[in-house]
């Protein structure tokens, strides 16, 4: 993302997401379902246990600062998909999310080493942003938020 200031991000991303003259952005783990996720994934080839969410290439990267951040436990929302016109699937499915279940030590967890790193021969700082805090006693369940996409309803 370039030019991007005071945004949030729920991203699964394949490979080390980049970002380029952007300032306070925060970065969480994918954390949405709907019906069939599952197989869209499989169909586009991600590999839920292998999300890159968390290594993040600063292109204006500075050893004093980071202009990213990781999202506290207690402000990601789970976001539940509701898609009206979709055909039931055979086994009725529930909306589902892939990826593991997200947790304060996944947020916390070090990102994952890929085989080739966008920054390589690169010498641009990159400044890591500390972990998040604890999340409060007792809040250990994200948010849920529903979501129902209404453009589905009204196509023809």
């Amino acid at each position: 993302t370039k030019d991007c200031h005071r945004c949030s991000f729920f991203l699964y991303s394949k490979s080390e997401p980049v970002i380029e003259d952007s300032t306070d952005l925060v970065f969480a783990p994918w954390a949405a379902k709907y019906p069939r996720c599952r197989e869209h994934f499989e169909l586009a080839g991600f590999d839920p246990k292998r999300n890159f969410w968390n290594a993040i290439f600063d292109f204006s990267g500075k050893p004093e600062k980071s202009n990213w951040r990781i999202s506290g436990f207690e402000e990601v929302v789970e976001l539940k998909v509701e898609l009206p016109n979709e055909p039931p699937p055979d086994d009725a499915a529930e909306p589902e999310n892939p990826c593991p279940e997200l947790t304060y030590a996944v947020l916390c967890a070090p990102p994952l080493a890929s085989a080739g790193s966008s920054g390589d021969g690169l010498n641009i700082p990159q400044t890591r942003p500390a972990n998040p805090p604890p999340p409060p006693a007792g809040c250990m369940v994200l948010r849920l938020q529903r979501l129902r996409d209404e453009a589905e309803t009204t196509r023809s």
